[in-house]
């Protein structure tokens, strides 16, 4: 049986936030490997820059500049977008529990007065 329409849950809720990644508060990116790490044969189908080519290791790479800043911008709000979708998702399946017991309780009530 279903709800009558003034029952039904079509809240929507829109949820902003912002914060802005610069050298203020954020570190340079580390391009290539880390540092101490030796170069490594990848293993098949992985493409993630290993330092080691088909005829041995590639040189370093450089470090620093305004390309490592950005990288390091990227990585930041990539961890902070992260953290706040897992925030979100979470609430979300909180209420969609709360709201699924509401049903619930509204719909024998409703089956009851019937």
């Amino acid at each position: 049986m279903q709800l009558p329409k003034n029952l039904s849950r079509s809240t929507r809720t829109a949820t902003t936030s912002s914060r802005i990644f610069n050298a203020s508060n954020t570190a340079e990116g580390i391009v290539g490997l880390q540092k101490g790490t030796k170069p490594v044969a990848p293993q098949p189908g992985d493409y993630s820059y290993s330092g080691m080519h088909d005829q041995g290791p590639l040189p370093d790479l450089k470090q620093g500049g305004p390309m490592a800043l950005l990288l390091g911008c990227v990585e930041g709000a990539k961890e902070y977008n992260n953290s706040f979708l897992t925030t979100l998702i979470e609430e979300e399946k909180e209420q969609t529990i709360k709201l699924t017991k509401s049903d619930n309780v509204l719909q024998n009530t409703f089956d009851f007065l019937r």
